[in-house]
């Protein structure tokens, strides 16, 4: 009998445990860059979002570790331009912050084909769920990035970023600029003054500044060493918030560059702190899961961890371990029934569900949902290896092993025709998974595509469209392929793909992989369509 007791004692152990810990990321898939506020005991969440539309994702919590999708800060073609901005341009990391009854984000929109510099604005709004401002341009003349306020309680605002460094610096530096900011005109006032330069000796890419208050002194928290396995977070502190800053000679104050390649989590930097309602500090910062010990395929992650103050009041993160775990205590917060994504989507909503996005801005017959419990997708002549707007919706890679699942309805009509799902990194790396045809008939292919090369996986002849179910299984960094022409009746058609192909490592980019629903008529005009009954994509444990 007392065995039984103990074993009931110790099931009731780890069910306690279980509740009273969470897992990172927080935001699994490509959700880089967080900055995060809280208003009263509501925390809201910001995160790059690069190419895609809508862009820069808004969250809301309760509890830190819950988050629902409440809305994007750009919603509207006339915002931003996309057309033609190339992989991984777009937002760059943006900061939001709370005002007097205003939220502010403020954040950069690259595109290179700007001649002078990045394009630095601030758009606000009343409601964080939006609708968002039309952006101000707060600069558009520097080659600085990552910009963020900070409302001093002397009244006084000011915008801080990432600034070029002096002339003859060593490769990489830059430094973090601070300025007054009169946020009823949206403009720059008095002098700049360069406050921080990275924590090592010939530190590189000192960007992400995010000001604190606290005791009479001005933390400075910046991200330096770059966006891959070298990224951290340090800090430095005045009680001038013009400076000089000292650095911490404990930083960095959080990274994983000692761990290597292979650690299960890398890339860990770029962050911001928030103090809760029960006093407790955590931080949220970026990081990746690697899969298979090497391949980063989900690109950068939002992952949260406590932190705490030391006797001499300077910050430490993650107290005892120093790094960000899989596992980690919970805040002492009440918990927060957010809102989850739904594993299927039957297409019976009149608008896209929040998580779907688009490569740049959609023309607008690209898609509709008119016919409910479908989604349409009219072809478009262009394709995905162009910088144009392809009839692609899709959504964030974000399961280490899990099932995507379509039933797809077309009729191809001429060769360039095709239709199906893609996984996608970038106009240079993605594969389509595409119902076409051929002078002999409809024909299933799986392509992949690296730069200019395209290889032909797997091509078969589909003899009833009709009923066609395309599957692809992931695990871990393997992809395989199955189809179906009538219902579950499953086929394979290629085995064990390897994605290192939409890996940061191989492909390059700051964005994480999509995966969704696309249709090309590949350089040809088109009135065809192609309708998806459903989407599943169903975590496997």
């Amino acid at each position: 009998m007392k065995y039984i007791v103990s074993i009931v004692l110790f099931l009731s152990m780890l069910q306690g445990l279980a509740q009273s810990t969470f897992r990172n990321p927080i935001l699994p898939g490509a959700y880089p860059d967080p900055s995060i506020c809280r208003v009263g005991d509501d925390y809201y969440l910001v995160n790059s979002s690069f190419e895609y539309f809508p862009g820069v994702p808004i969250w809301h919590s309760k509890d830190l570790v819950n988050w629902e999708l409440i809305g994007h800060a750009v919603t509207r073609a006339k915002q931003f331009d996309y057309s033609g901005i190339c992989s991984s341009c777009g937002f760059w990391a943006p900061s939001i912050r709370f005002h007097k009854g205003l939220y502010y984000l403020s954040v950069t929109w690259v595109d290179w084909r700007m001649k002078v510099g990045f394009k630095n604005v601030i758009l606000t709004a009343t409601n964080p769920a939006g609708p968002w401002s039309d952006p101000s341009v707060i600069t558009d003349d520097i080659w600085g990035i990552d910009p963020a306020i900070f409302f001093d309680d002397d009244g006084k605002n000011y915008w801080l970023m990432n600034h070029p460094a002096e002339p003859g610096a060593h490769q990489g530096a830059s430094t973090i600029m601070i300025q007054q900011i009169d946020l009823a005109a949206m403009k720059l006032i008095g002098e700049k003054k360069i406050i921080g330069k990275g924590a090592q000796i010939d530190a590189k890419y000192a960007e992400g500044p995010k000001m604190f208050k606290k005791d009479g002194y001005y933390y400075l928290f910046i991200a330096e060493g770059g966006t891959g396995v070298n990224h951290a977070v340090t800090v430095s502190r005045s009680k001038n918030i013009e400076g000089p800053y000292e650095n911490f000679q404990g930083n960095p104050i959080l990274t994983h560059r000692n761990m290597g390649y292979t650690s299960p989590i890398i890339n860990i930097g770029h962050a911001d702190i928030v103090k809760t309602a029960n006093k407790e500090w955590w931080m949220v910062c970026l990081g990746s899961r690697t899969l298979a010990g090497t391949d980063n395929i989900f690109g950068r992650e939002t992952y949260l961890v406590p932190m705490t103050w030391d006797k001499d009041q300077w910050p430490i993160v993650s107290p005892q371990y120093g790094q960000v775990r899989a596992e980690e205590r919970k805040p002492n917060l009440p918990e927060f029934k957010a809102a989850q994504f739904a594993s299927k989507d039957d297409f019976e909503t009149s608008s896209l569900l929040p998580y779907w996005v688009t490569i740049r801005i959609p023309k607008e017959n690209t898609y509709h949902l008119k016919n409910k419990g479908f989604l349409t997708l009219n072809l478009q002549s262009c394709s995905l290896k162009e910088l144009s707007e392809p009839a692609f919706v899709g959504q964030r890679l974000r399961y280490k092993q899990g099932d995507i699942i379509t039933n797809l309805s077309f009729q191809p009509k001429s060769e360039k025709e095709e239709a199906g799902l893609a996984i996608y990194k970038s106009d240079k790396a993605y594969l389509r998974y595409v119902l076409s045809k051929n002078k002999n008939g409809n024909i299933l292919t799986i392509i992949s595509r690296k730069d200019s090369f395209e290889v032909v996986l797997f091509r078969k002849e589909i003899l009833d469209i009709n009923a066609l179910q395309l599957k692809i299984i992931q695990q871990e960094n393997k992809f395989t392929f199955y189809y179906s022409e009538s219902q579950n009746a499953w086929q394979l058609a290629y085995k064990d793909f390897t994605g290192s192909l939409f890996s940061v490592e191989e492909s390059g980019g700051f964005m994480g992989t999509m995966v969704g629903m696309y249709a090309s008529s590949n350089g040809s005009e088109s009135k065809n369509f192609a309708k998806f009954d459903w989407f599943d994509y169903i975590l496997k444990n």
